[in-house]
């Protein structure tokens, strides 16, 4: 049977890493940073398959791999969600959309509002703009690696998924007796 991801090596290390970002989840209200995890890597290593296995468990977690800042804005700021963005070229995007780098950046730290231009036609410049708490828990997935000397490098936990045929395989069913093999 196909695996659908394998974590790193120490892989019990990795897991219970994983497990106590999702119970986290759950009390935020207790946090004044809470960690971004970036799964990076090839496609085919699973990380669209962790990132929504964990955003499935986490509290009010949503996930989407076509990010539109004005949904994702609203969203952290109105729901305060767990929020995983899986994206092909996340480095990319951010140099791209400027909206989309505030956002991910400042998810980290509770108090940081990100400012949005919303109406720029508003006869007055305080009316053109809106701040936004984006403060929440973070999951980002990329096939493209980020740079070393990227912002985003030293403000999340990095996890460069391996391949998943590395590993020995998951139990099979044992037709026999009906148990799980191991």
């Amino acid at each position: 049977p196909k695996q659908l991801f394998v974590l790193p090596e120490p892989q019990g290390v990795w897991a219970a890493l994983l497990a106590l970002w999702v119970m986290g989840t759950y009390l935020l209200d207790q946090f004044r940073y809470y960690p971004t995890l970036l799964f990076e890597g090839p496609a085919e290593r699973g990380k669209t398959h962790i990132g929504n296995a964990l955003i499935f468990l986490a509290r009010r977690g949503w996930a989407t791999a076509s990010p539109t800042p004005a949904v994702i804005f609203r969203n952290a700021a109105r729901h305060c969600i767990a929020l995983f963005l899986d994206v092909y070229d996340l480095p990319g995007m951010m140099v791209r959309n400027d909206d989309i780098n505030n956002l991910v950046l400042s998810r980290m730290e509770r108090g940081k509002d990100v400012q949005r231009v919303l109406r720029p036609d508003a006869p007055s410049p305080l009316d053109e703009m809106k701040s936004f708490t984006v403060f929440g828990p973070t999951i980002l997935g990329s096939n493209r690696d980020v740079a070393p000397d990227h912002p985003l490098a030293s403000r999340c936990i990095r996890i460069a998924m391996p391949e998943a045929r590395s590993s020995r395989p998951l139990p099979t069913s044992n037709a026999d007796d009906g148990r799980a093999g191991i």
